[in-house]
C-alpha cells in the first residue's frame, strides 16, 4: 500500500499543480471566446424549442401556465408574458423566449464579466465554467435546461454583478420581495432559498443572516407555499382548457392536447413521491454520483485558493442549507436539474466573492504547452460529461447519459 500511495503521488501532485496554475490574459480570451460559443448554442436551443407551431412541453409550457382560471401554481409568468404578448402584438412563445434569453444573457454573460475581473483565477476555474453541471448543462440535457430555475440563477448572478461594481448588498426587504415572485414562477424553487440567504451575505463580506431575519425573510414564499400545498382547488379538464384558452384562442386544442394538458399535475398536484422509483431503479445512486460530480469541483477550487476562509467560515451554514433541499430530491425526480441550480448558485457566489477589483493584465501567461493542455482538459470533460453525466431524472434507472 505504502509502494502504491508513492507511485500515484507525482501523478496527484501533477494534476494539483495544472489545475492551480494561473492562466494568462490570452487563455482568458481563448476561454470566454469557448464560453460565448456555448452562450449562443443556448440561445439556439433556447429558440427552436420556442420556435412556432413547436409548442415544447416544458420549454414554452410551463412558462405560459397563466391565471385565467384563477390563482394557481407557477401562474405568474405566463400572466405577465400573455399580457405582454397581447400589448406588444407578439406570439406568446415569442416572448417567452425573450424572458428566457434575458435570463440566460445575464447569467452567462454576466458570469463571463466576472470571471474576467477575477485577478488571479486558475485552471480550475475553468474546469468549473464548463462543466456538466453548470454551463453546459441546458446544451447537455436540453429538456432540462431553461426551465425556471434560470430566473433564480438569474437573481443571483444579478447580486454578484452588483456587489463587483461596489454596490451595497439588497436590504432584506428587497430579497423578501424577489424569492416571492420566484416562488410565483416555480415554488420548488423556495427549497433553494436556505442556500441563497447564506451565499448573499457571504459574497459581500457580511455577517451571516440571524435565524430570526431569515425566518423573516422567507415568511411570505412560506406561506404561499402554505397556500399551494393546502387551499389551491385541484385542476380539472376545464381548469387545463381556461388555461389553453388564455393562451391561443385559436389554437387550444393543440396546446391542451400537447404542453398544458401535460402540465396539468404540475398545476394542482404538486410533487409525485418518487421514493418507490429510486429504490427501483438505483437512482439514488445516480443521484449520489451526481451530487460528488457537481459539488467536488466547486468544493476543491474554494478550499485550495485563498477562499478557504470563506468556506471554512460557512462551511456548516451550506451544509444545512444543501439539508434543506433533502425533501426535494425526495419527492422529485428531477433531480439532474436541482444539481444544475446547486453547482451553477456555488459558481457564480466563487466569480463574484473573487471580482471585488478590476482585472489586472499583469499575470504571468500561461505557457503554450500549459494552455493546450487546458483546451484538452476542457474538451476531454465535454466528451465525458456526453456518456457520463446525472440526467435529468435520475429516477429512470441506473443512466449515466
Amino acid at each position: 500500500m505504502r509502494s502504491l500511495s508513492l507511485s500515484t503521488h507525482p501523478l496527484r501532485l501533477a494534476v494539483q499543480n495544472f489545475l492551480l496554475e494561473e492562466p494568462g490574459l490570452h487563455a482568458r480570451r481563448i476561454m470566454m471566446a469557448l464560453l460565448a460559443g456555448v452562450f449562443i448554442m443556448v440561445l439556439v436551443i433556447a429558440w427552436n424549442r420556442s420556435a412556432v407551431g413547436r409548442f415544447d412541453t416544458y420549454g414554452v409550457g410551463d412558462w405560459l401556465i397563466n391565471y385565467a382560471p384563477g390563482f394557481i401554481r407557477r401562474g405568474f409568468g405566463g400572466f405577465v408574458i400573455l399580457n405582454v404578448a397581447d400589448r406588444a402584438s407578439l406570439r406568446p412563445e415569442t416572448v417567452a423566449f425573450i424572458v428566457r434569453a434575458a435570463a440566460l444573457g445575464i447569467i452567462y454573460l454576466g458570469s463571463a464579466w466576472l470571471f474576467m475581473r477575477c485577478e488571479r483565477p486558475r485552471a480550475i476555474d475553468f474546469v468549473l465554467l464548463f462543466s456538466p453541471c453548470t454551463f453546459l448543462f441546458p446544451i447537455l440535457d436540453q429538456p432540462g435546461g431553461g426551465r425556471k430555475e434560470i430566473a433564480l440563477l438569474a437573481l443571483m448572478t444579478f447580486w454578484a454583478l452588483r456587489r463587483a461594481r461596489g454596490q451595497a448588498m439588497p436590504g432584506a426587504l428587497a430579497v423578501s420581495a424577489a424569492l416571492l415572485v420566484i416562488t410565483l414562477l416555480h415554488e420548488g424553487l423556495f427549497f433553494f432559498f436556505p442556500l441563497v440567504l447564506v451565499l448573499l451575505p457571504a459574497m459581500h463580506g457580511r455577517p451571516a443572516y440571524r435565524l430570526a431575519q431569515i425566518a423573516g425573510i422567507l415568511l411570505p414564499s412560506a406561506a404561499l407555499m402554505a397556500w399551494f400545498a393546502l387551499l389551491q382547488p385541484k385542476a380539472t379538464a376545464q381548469t387545463i382548457h381556461v388555461i389553453a384558452q388564455r393562451i391561443s384562442a385559436t389554437d387550444t386544442a393543440r396546446w391542451e392536447d400537447g404542453s398544458i394538458a401535460s402540465l396539468a399535475s404540475s398545476v394542482t398536484e404538486g410533487f409525485n413521491n418518487a421514493m418507490w422509483e429510486f429504490a427501483r431503479d438505483w437512482g439514488g445512486l445516480s443521484l449520489l454520483i451526481g451530487i460528488a460530480w457537481s459539488m467536488v469541483p466547486i468544493a476543491y477550487a474554494l478550499w485550495s485558493g485563498p477562499l478557504r476562509a470563506v468556506l471554512m467560515s460557512n462551511a456548516r451554514a451550506v451544509v444545512l442549507a444543501l439539508c434543506c433541499q433533502v425533501p426535494l430530491y425526495l419527492v422529485t425526480t428531477d433531480s439532474g436539474r436541482w444539481l444544475y441550480t446547486n453547482a451553477t448558485l456555488l459558481t457564480v457566489f466563487y466569480f463574484g466573492i473573487q471580482a471585488n477589483g478590476a482585472y489586472r493584465p499583469t499575470a504571468s501567461p500561461m505557457s503554450r504547452r500549459a494552455l493546450w493542455r487546458l483546451l484538452a482538459l476542457v474538451a476531454a470533460i465535454i466528451m465525458f460529461a456526453v456518456y457520463f453525466r446525472v440526467p435529468h431524472c435520475c429516477g429512470r434507472g441506473l443512466v449515466l447519459h
